[in-house]
């Protein structure tokens, strides 16, 4: 039975804390723009299935936890890629962006996109004067330090886990990588992500030679692709207030930190 075609996918995801608040409140007004189908994800390590859709909402049988958030994307690329027979790529953003809709078309319509597009941090460059390929990131342990209520939280996973653990975690590879509010990666790189988290059985905790873990999404993302010669192209898809939004005609969301 052959797929259906369609341009892309844009892929919001959240989680069960956030589905009745930043999900409704962020909500786009359509589920579809120009042949990008819109899907919401969220984790669920509960459910019988290895996923169940709810209209436009993909549930995963997964752990619905900050740490585990690669895992809980490149699952959902695997899924929606098998799917649907997508021409372009994926657009994956967060749950608490306001959206431009009309500058998400135009993006949208660009035509002949990069492979891997958003706003670039290049830790190879920034962070040159460290030796080695790797370097110090409290960003997760300082996250759990605010959130360790998430340990108890049984659809989290990390019952067996404590800010001990996150913090021997506290590293992460040098590469050049999307900041994850928002960023596309083409069809092709949508492929090397999943292919490589299969190989590694989606363990976010794997320590590779470059790698302590892959405890942070987007510098797992970035580290991935760049290890597979794909290198992000820098564009301001989102800004974090109002004046900067207007400065960036390519942005198309705005990030607010709602319920931080």
């Amino acid at each position: 039975m052959s797929l259906e075609i369609i341009n892309g996918l844009i892929i919001i995801y959240s989680c069960h804390k956030h589905k009745d608040t930043r999900m409704k409140k962020f909500k786009l007004s359509k589920n579809e723009y120009n042949g990008y189908k819109v899907f919401y994800v969220i984790g669920n390590p509960k459910i019988n299935n290895d996923y169940i859709f709810i209209d436009n909402l993909l549930m995963l049988k997964c752990e619905d936890s900050y740490i585990h958030l690669l895992k809980k994307v490149v699952l959902s690329m695997d899924i929606l890629t098998r799917k649907y027979d997508i021409r372009e790529g994926i657009i994956r953003c967060g749950d608490d962006l306001m959206f431009d809709e009309k500058r998400l078309k135009d993006f949208i319509k660009m035509v002949d996109k990069p492979r891997y597009i958003g706003r670039v941090w290049d830790l190879r460059k920034t962070y040159n004067f460290i030796p080695g390929n790797s370097m110090p990131n409290t960003f997760m342990y300082d996250y759990y330090k605010i959130h360790t209520e998430d340990f108890k939280n049984k659809l989290h996973g990390l019952s067996n886990y404590n800010l001990d653990d996150i913090k021997k975690m506290s590293s992460v590879p040098k590469c050049a990588y999307c900041v994850g509010i928002i960023y596309f990666v083409s069809i092709d790189s949508v492929k090397v992500l999943i292919d490589h988290m299969k190989s590694i059985e989606y363990n976010i905790f794997k320590k590779d030679i470059d790698t302590n873990c892959y405890t942070i999404e987007d510098i797992g993302v970035g580290y991935i692709l760049n290890k597979n010669n794909i290198e992000p192209t820098h564009y301001h898809l989102y800004a974090e207030d109002n004046n900067t939004f207007k400065h960036y005609p390519l942005c198309f969301g705005i990030h607010t930190n709602y319920l931080k």
